[in-house]
């Protein structure tokens, strides 16, 4: 399995139960960062408004 690639993967991946939460978070936050210093590439991952995962701790996350 790949890192996710946006929020929206984030969710998509925990709401599937592929991984949790928190693992999908830390993967993608990795890529983020080994973005760094390519800012438009950074806000790519940012553009697309992810959905809701229905755990208010999450979304608020997201």
């Amino acid at each position: 399995m790949s890192r996710p690639q946006s929020l929206q993967e984030v969710a998509d991946d925990a709401v599937s139960g592929r991984k949790s939460f928190g693992h999908a978070l830390d993967e993608f936050l990795d890529a983020f960062y080994l973005d760094h210093p390519n800012k438009p590439q950074q806000q790519r991952r940012l553009d697309e408004a992810p959905n809701f995962t229905g755990n208010p701790l999450q979304d608020a996350w997201l």
